[in-house]
């Protein structure tokens, strides 16, 4: 009888360490998309300063779905499992790509004002290279919509957390300043939003016409690591071609498109 008590006491215990875990868990979880809502509300505030407007949304992700190769029949199911997560309602495009190096699934949608691309690719086996299965997602927004934004990361977010418990997703912010700014001028640019973003800078590279700050704002959270410390947060100013305009690109955790 003492044995049974002694087992039933420590399922109990165990218990509610479970469910002590599960309510930190959910917590962390409100906690962090709350801070990121005010996070994408602060960015915008920022730039608002500057007298910058913001021209494109562009959140985008990734996760490795599996090792070994995939045919495109495979592909297509896990495309339409996508598909069935975006609702029954969506209209959609699918496109079959397929050579001797890769094969791929592309799926595109236009929900609530976001164009979504979706990418299922898996690279062919090769002597020297193992095969993966990747999936690929990106929404575009070019409007200046938080409620959009908010929608569109919370739906990249479950459709690729349906492949991978930890995918990597990240938003860039596109915005312009009137007029064509010198070097000293960006940097001056980028290190006040940086500060307004309460970040501390780890790195700064320039050339003639742009310049680029990497550092970490603990108002952003997340993160990812390289051999100057951690960083969540990427700024980068240049002149555009041809219009008197400056370009801003602002990317948590990094800019994850060419500028």
């Amino acid at each position: 009888m003492k044995n049974h008590s002694k087992l039933f006491s420590a399922l109990l215990l165990f218990l509610v360490f479970l469910f002590s875990v599960f309510v930190f868990m959910l917590d962390n979880a409100s906690a962090s998309a709350s801070s990121m809502h005010m996070a994408r509300d602060e960015i915008r505030q920022q730039l608002s300063l500057l007298e910058g407007a913001l021209m494109e949304t562009r959140i985008s992700g990734w996760a490795k779905i599996d090792n070994g190769e995939a045919e495109l029949p495979e592909l297509q199911a896990k495309a339409q499992k996508v598909l069935a997560l975006f609702g029954d309602d969506v209209q959609a495009k699918v496109h079959l790509d397929e050579t001797k190096n890769y094969r791929q699934v592309k799926v595109t949608a236009w929900i609530d004002s976001v164009d979504y691309t979706i990418h299922l690719y898996n690279n062919a086996s090769a002597k020297d290279l193992k095969s993966h299965t990747y999936i690929v997602a990106e929404a575009l927004l070019n409007n200046d919509s938080i409620i959009h934004e908010r929608r569109a990361y919370e739906k990249l977010m479950h459709v690729l957390g349906e492949f991978h418990s930890s995918p990597i997703l990240g938003t860039t912010y596109i915005a312009a300043i009137p007029g064509k700014m010198k070097n000293a001028e960006m940097e001056q640019t980028g290190r006040m939003l940086f500060a307004g973003l309460n970040a501390d800078i780890t790195e700064l590279s320039c050339d003639n016409d742009w310049i680029s700050l990497t550092g970490f704002s603990k108002q952003l959270g997340g993160g990812l690591d390289s051999v100057n410390g951690r960083f969540n947060l990427n700024i980068a100013l240049r002149c555009h071609s041809h219009e008197n305009k400056t370009l801003i690109y602002l990317g948590t955790p990094v800019i994850s498109i060419p500028y």
